[in-house]
């Protein structure tokens, strides 16, 4: 016995008149007796076309598929949802992706064989559709781009206004705006023409009051660097320069997990589109040689540190880079040979692009050497993580009885109810717009679809939350999870050898580490797992913060370490920073013997 519901319609004033409606409702009235049934609620439109969506019943209908009403909902007839297929389509979905079950005339939908033929034909129908209007409007963009057309949407370039599509133009056009293109002509030549670089052109626009084309008072290095490898201000302007390529998961060459990669197509594919030209193609190209001597000259390379991409600064919450230097002391006779590998916030790096009439607020944090930070979070694991007894006294869940885990959880559904709600009200507006008839099928599909799949996800994840809830009332499962976490620890801890095993250790068990001037906090979870076997394996997660403090003693000690204990000259500097580089990668920052003492 199901609670069920009915829906009926008739199209016309006449039919209204006639009681039309009223044979319908008796007849899926007695539809639902005889399946045994219980009727909780009848929605009914009375004078409402079938093309329409926005009729009353139906509004109230598709509002209570989302919520525990009714099991079962009957129709009459397939048309009596709509008259066209499409939107019949539409309707179907919602009620069969809602799991209620739908009841055409005396039939169960889903069980009929016609119509589960129909679902997967509708499903690969619109597949292909999705793939050929994908092809054709790859197409018709080339066809508009080779003919020397504008595409059909707007281009915030600094230095042009974007003059839309008129009756009397085939296509869209770029003017120059000249208040900007001043601006534009004046970058372009303090870059070429002097030695300042584009940190001080950002100081110097943001001194002079302009405002970037979003009307932002900040300028950025990329901007500016976008801006001068830009041909459109030499008169053309590129498109197809960026293609999309899929690597599909093959556990066989190690590929875990299917992705998608951007990358530049070859200069011969790209396209150009004829603009008004701002700059000379002089000092363009002076421009370009400019930023590809300083591209090609010798930098530091990228070499990751045992914590890089986990440090965080604790003073304005950014992330932290590491760097590795190495400088000549020439006050000493022989010159000294320095080497010196820290983390610093970011953000004291990048407040330099931007003027001291900004007023931005300054990271006054310091910089940490490497391995004293580094032999800092080490001695944390072997020292506290691997003993139970010290790793409960650094988690919360045993100071407030589990309500702080609890809470999060908790907030974490609240968060994903409110963007289910957000998600479904933009689904119901872009339902509304293809019934007005202000998008057509093709994009509405996609916009469906898109929401469709955002939807399942939230709502897996949310499945997945609540689950988590009860575990955390288990004391035995929480105690066995974290003795089992300590071991595998300590078992991991006598595998670190080299760097590679160090710096996977650190991925492998630390969320974030916190640094602000002396003080280091370790976070990181405890993954906590249902133990019976009567139920599904359910997972959850518990953080512990460990909080240390550096001696100052210990962070100022021997600062500065000599290369090689050696002393050399200025003449063979360079040919021993580039064998030391060389090697950098192979020597351990910190060796296990050091740590262990």
């Amino acid at each position: 016995m199901k609670r069920a519901v009915l829906y009926a319609r008739v199209s016309s004033d006449m039919q209204k008149k006639e009681g039309t409606v009223e044979s319908q409702v008796v007849e899926l009235r007695k539809q639902i007796l005889k399946d045994g049934n219980i009727l909780v609620k009848e929605y009914v439109d009375e004078g409402y076309e079938g093309p329409r969506l926005d009729r009353p019943g139906l509004e109230m209908m598709r509002q209570d598929l989302k919520k525990d009403v009714f099991e079962t909902i009957y129709f009459l007839a397939a048309d009596r949802i709509a008259r066209e297929v499409t939107l019949q389509t539409i309707i179907i979905e919602e009620i069969i992706k809602n799991n209620k079950q739908l009841i055409i005339n005396g039939k169960d939908y889903i069980k009929n064989p016609e119509n589960t033929f129909s679902l997967q034909v509708l499903g690969a129908v619109a597949q292909l559709e999705r793939a050929k209007i994908a092809e054709r409007v790859g197409r018709g963009k080339a066809l508009k781009l080779s003919k020397g057309y504008h595409p059909g949407r707007g281009w915030n370039i600094f230095g042009y206004n974007y003059v839309h599509k008129k009756p009397e133009t085939e296509s869209a056009t770029l003017e120059i705006n000249e208040r900007e293109a001043k601006i534009v002509r004046l970058i372009f030549e303090i870059y070429a023409n002097s030695k300042e670089g584009m940190h001080m052109i950002t100081r110097m626009l943001e001194d002079q009051g302009h405002l970037t084309k979003t009307g932002k008072k900040l300028w950025r290095v990329g901007i500016i660097k976008n801006m001068l490898r830009n041909h459109a201000y030499i008169g053309m302007m590129y498109f197809n320069k960026l293609e999309t390529i899929t690597e599909y998961a093959n556990p066989f060459y190690g590929i875990k997990v299917t992705s998608k990669k951007i990358r530049r197509r070859d200069k011969s594919q790209w396209v150009g589109v004829k603009v008004p030209a701002i700059v000379s193609k002089e000092i363009f190209n002076k421009v370009q040689d400019k930023i590809d001597y300083y591209r090609k000259k010798y930098r530091n390379p990228r070499i990751p540190q045992l914590l890089s991409n986990l440090m965080r600064c604790g003073c304005c919450g950014g992330s932290c880079y590491a760097y590795r230097r190495y400088y000549v002391d020439k006050r000493s006779k022989p010159h000294k040979v320095y080497h010196r590998a820290s983390y610093k916030c970011n953000w004291t790096v990048r407040i330099l692009q931007h003027s001291i009439k900004s007023k931005l607020r300054k990271c006054d944090n310091n910089e940490i050497k490497t391995s004293i930070i580094e032999e800092k979070v080490f001695k944390l694991f072997e020292n506290i993580v691997v003993k139970p007894e010290l790793l409960k006294e650094n988690m919360d869940i045993f100071k407030t009885g589990g309500k702080t885990e609890q809470n999060k959880l908790q907030r974490q559904l609240k968060k994903l109810d409110s963007a289910i709600k957000n998600m479904s009200a933009s689904k119901k507006r872009v339902l509304e717009l293809y019934a007005e008839g202000n998008i057509g099928r093709a994009d509405y599909s996609k916009k469906n679809m898109e929401y469709d799949s955002e939807l399942a996800r939230l709502a897996t994840e949310k499945v997945e939350l609540v689950k988590q809830i009860p575990l955390l009332h288990k004391p035995v499962v929480i105690d066995m999870s974290i003795a089992h976490y300590c071991d595998e620890v300590r078992s991991r801890i006598r595998q670190c050898k080299d760097f590679e095993t160090y710096r996977q250790f650190f991925l492998d068990y630390i969320d974030h580490v916190v640094y602000y001037k002396n003080l280091v906090e370790l976070h990181a979870y405890v993954p906590i797992k249902s133990a019976t076997q009567n139920e599904d394996e359910v997972e959850t997660k518990i953080e512990y913060k460990i909080i240390t403090e550096i001696e100052w003693a210990e962070r100022f000690a021997n600062y500065h370490k000599k290369t090689n204990g050696s002393r050399i000259s200025v003449m063979d500097f360079n040919s021993l920073v580039g064998e030391s580089k060389r090697r950098m990668r192979d020597v351990p920052l910190f060796s296990k013997e050091k740590l262990t003492q």
